[in-house]
């Protein structure tokens, strides 16, 4: 298994082996997209990859890609397991790119579950069972689950499928080293990569962690659900206020402000896992104190006269 991979159109409209641009380029702009997304979310952010593209062959259209790691993420995976290569093999494997006997790629989920929605998901160790509602069940591993969840990388496959017209393009394929074929996209089955729409998603709350903190106020909101601005001295968070004593005091103007006001409270730090990722709220759900170091300075003072 290789990071290399062949991509191959088929169809009557390329009998002398020419493709239009503008069918060619969206689609390789949409599959790089995909190898990009998902190595983002099973490798890391961090971590980036760069697919690289070869002169076509004669015949039908055939282009031969390859997909490389770029920057100081090379160094980061040689230290650490000896050969990126191994990294972006997995990758490609897990998109449906290269054929691994031990990975059910997202491409085959895809085609198996013919645009159904899963009926049923569950966690069993390091696998994933997705039943449909007519009873067919498969087994994934987690990072296809989760790139089965991402909206943005399914959008860009069913953009790359998008290609096949019936008319002039009836296929497209991925094809190995060997020449044998890793899998292929047929103009009858554009519409199992259809994208679901984001309210298809169930939105996940995780479980959410509180802790006390000293935080410097940045922004103050005196209307009702404004954002507060608090910065811990190399980050700024936006977050709610939900202490209502704290807030009553602000509304009633109980409650004094310094250039250098501080926060001693207690922080909800919430997560909710969505199809485009992880995202993070915070709350103060608790205000114990107000300091102002520097409040003696905002004092009026008065001028000694003779």
């Amino acid at each position: 298994m290789s990071n290399q991979f062949t991509y191959k159109f088929e169809g009557p409209g390329l009998v002398e082996g020419q493709i239009s641009v503008d069918t060619l380029i969206p689609s390789l702009e949409a599959l790089s997209s995909v190898i990009a997304e998902s190595n983002s979310i099973i490798n890391g952010s961090e971590k980036k990859v760069n697919l690289t593209i070869k002169q076509a062959r004669p015949g039908s259209f055939t282009i031969d890609l390859t997909v490389i790691a770029i920057g100081a993420w090379n160094q980061i995976v040689d230290l650490l397991s000896g050969d990126s290569g191994d990294v972006i093999k997995i990758l490609l494997a897990t998109i449906g790119f290269h054929k691994d006997p031990s990975i059910v790629s997202l491409f085959e989920l895809l085609k198996f579950l013919k645009g159904r929605k899963p009926d049923s998901v569950k966690e069993e160790n390091d696998n994933v069972i997705i039943t449909t509602a007519e009873g067919d069940k498969i087994s994934v591993n987690k990072p296809v689950s989760n790139l089965y969840r991402s909206i943005s990388v399914r959008k860009n496959i069913y953009k790359m499928t998008k290609t096949l017209d019936g008319e002039n393009i009836n296929s497209m394929q991925v094809v190995g080293e060997s020449q044998e074929t890793v899998f292929e996209f047929s103009h009858n089955d554009v519409e199992y990569y259809k994208a679901p729409d984001p309210d298809e998603y169930e939105i996940k709350e995780l479980s959410p962690v509180e802790y006390r903190q000293v935080l410097h106020i940045t922004s103050i909101a005196f209307k009702e659900e404004n954002k507060w601005r608090l910065s811990d001295g190399q980050n700024t968070y936006v977050v709610d206020i939900t202490d209502e004593d704290f807030i009553n005091k602000v509304q009633n103007n109980e409650q004094e402000f310094y250039k250098d006001s501080m926060l001693d409270c207690k922080i909800r730090m919430i997560q909710t896992e969505t199809p485009e990722g992880i995202k993070t709220r915070h709350e103060v759900i608790k205000v114990y104190d107000v300091r102002s170091p520097k409040r003696q300075i905002l004092l009026p003072l008065e001028e000694n006269v003779d």
